[in-house]
């Protein structure tokens, strides 16, 4: 798989900060352990193979296209001379404990299931044999807690490879909006051009090879940028009236805006380019250019809610992992009442970072119309009564309590995954904003619809708010004051939609709130 230029610059960093600790960690070895095996010359050695890689990505193509390969080279080179200091100090514990440290790292950098995969096997091969020639490390807690290591790092890699993906498409949904104006747009950065789409390209007749990295001000005419350039630094916003010049030399006159915003987490600012005369076509493109900065200020706050809400779980799985390595390392085995409790709750965050993937998956799915409802006939008093008795189960103790109005029984003709998940979304939004007071489930039917409703008694919603509640990222509350990715309601809604269903509100502030189902008896078959 070829480098990108995004991913160079990001190994490259890497293979400096690995080859540099590398060399930190001899250091810290020679003043800490005086007496153990540590020449200095093998640790040079494999730090001057990794300055080698890191040199020839800046002149050797082939070195470009590969550097993510020649990192994993490199990450395998620093374990196989580790292992081999490790075999030189007799398996002492402190070479035990710097083993793992060696092997958590390693596969943290290591995006691709394969690579993990096949470091996984280098790892134990190495280990293999480092136990066949010293004996007292089987009866060590050595292998065990390696096994551990490495089953968590592939088990955690699925989390960070599903939450990479997101922001993939959210990028790639970006560029497809971006590439698809009529008008030409570009991103510069410090007087760089650092993108730009396809219109640009045909109207200024560049290549992209030729423009990405070039001053900002080719395509303005040469008696023209001075000028540009001053209302530039000024900060414009309105639109300024130019002459442009195509790389062939062809001199027109443009229309161009500006607008400051983020690129990749950047200050940047986004350039828009049109050709004087056409404008009917100009207004229809201002519109699209409007949806192209809403486009980027979604993105830009998924990315930011996104990156908060999987941090927690991340976060907690790291030290809960640590834990485990410490009371392995201590002589503990899984069989222990606290051991065993830590096992649990990294369950809990592998389930909770599975159900942000899933509900990211789902705003994709509704978001492009492809929400897939398969209909079966179920009892909805029934379905209603097993996600309360969950969510009691996980709610105890926090005086919350549930008060039914509900019939015998309720046949549906629907989704069941899918309106567990509406039951689920909307209770656990009555739990949080309900102030601890209890909640109201009522169920009936009317000539055309089956309804359910949720009423609490809590904060309640702001008539300002009650509109925009149902869209993505959006919340009464602000995001700081509760957790969550604000897609709940959203996805609550879009299930409804694709049953031909309505979910309503009636709510004021401080007097809580209902949201009402109405679905329908018998419905367009799916």
């Amino acid at each position: 798989m070829k480098t990108t230029d995004k991913e160079l610059g990001h190994y490259r960093f890497l293979l400096l900060v690995a080859g540099s600790v590398y060399l930190f960690w001899w250091m810290a070895v020679h003043f800490l352990f005086p007496q153990a095996f540590n020449p200095l010359p093998g640790r040079l050695a494999v730090v001057g193979v990794c300055l080698v890689f890191w040199v020839s990505s800046f002149f050797s193509d082939w070195a470009k296209r590969n550097f993510h390969f020649l990192f994993i080279v490199a990450s395998w080179l620093i374990t196989f001379h580790y292992y081999y200091l490790f075999l030189k100090n007799d398996g002492d514990l402190n070479w035990i404990i710097g083993s793992y440290v060696t092997v958590m790292a390693v596969s943290l950098l290591l995006y691709s299931s394969t690579a993990l995969f096949w470091y996984s096997l280098f790892v134990l091969t190495l280990s293999g044999i480092l136990v066949s020639t010293l004996p007292a490390l089987a009866k060590s807690i050595y292998f065990p807690g390696l096994v551990t290591i490495i089953l968590q790092a592939n088990i955690g890699l699925r989390g960070r490879h599903s939450a990479l993906l997101g922001l993939a498409e959210a990028h790639s949904r970006f560029q497809l909006l971006f590439n698809s104006t009529f008008e030409g747009v570009l991103v510069h950065q410090n007087q760089t051009i650092q993108n730009v789409n396809d219109s640009l390209l045909e109207m200024f007749g560049y290549t992209r090879a030729q423009i990405i990295d070039a001053h900002y001000l080719c395509i303005i005419h040469p008696t023209e940028r001075e000028r540009i350039a001053g209302e530039i630094k000024r900060g414009y916003h309105t639109a300024l009236e130019t002459k442009g010049i195509t790389r062939s030399g062809e001199e027109f006159e443009i229309e161009v805006r500006g607008k400051d915003f983020k690129y990749d987490g950047r200050p940047a600012r986004l350039v828009t380019v049109q050709k004087i005369g056409d404008r009917k076509r100009a207004e229809r493109e201002r519109v699209l250019a409007g949806a192209m900065f809403e486009s980027i200020r979604l993105r830009d706050e998924f990315i930011s809610i996104a990156s908060h809400e999987l941090k927690t779980p991340l976060t907690s799985l790291k030290i809960q992992s640590q834990y485990l390595e410490r009371e392995l390392s201590r002589g503990k085995t899984l069989g222990d009442g606290r051991m065993s409790k830590f096992v649990i709750l990294l369950d809990k965050q592998i389930d909770r970072l599975t159900k942000l993937v899933e509900m990211m998956l789902d705003v994709s799915k509704i978001s492009s119309g492809n929400l897939q409802i398969e209909k079966q006939s179920f009892d909805l008093v029934e379905l209603i009564r097993d996600v309360t008795g969950l969510l009691e189960f996980q709610i105890k103790g926090s005086g919350v309590s549930f008060v039914f109005d509900l019939p015998g029984s309720l046949v549906l003709h629907a989704d069941r995954y899918r309106i567990e998940q509406v039951l689920e979304n909307l209770l656990t939004n009555a739990i949080k904003y309900g102030e601890n007071k209890p909640i109201e489930i009522r169920a009936s039917d009317s000539a055309e619809h089956i309804i359910f409703s949720v009423k609490d008694d809590g904060v309640g919603i702001a008539d300002v708010d009650l509109k925009r509640i149902f869209n993505r990222f959006e919340r009464a509350v602000s995001r700081h004051n509760i957790s969550g990715l604000g897609l709940g309601l959203y996805i609550s809604k879009g299930i409804v939609d694709a049953h031909s269903g309505r979910l309503e509100v009636e709510s004021e502030l401080g007097g809580g709130s209902t949201f009402i189902v109405y679905l329908p008896k018998v419905g367009p078959s799916v």
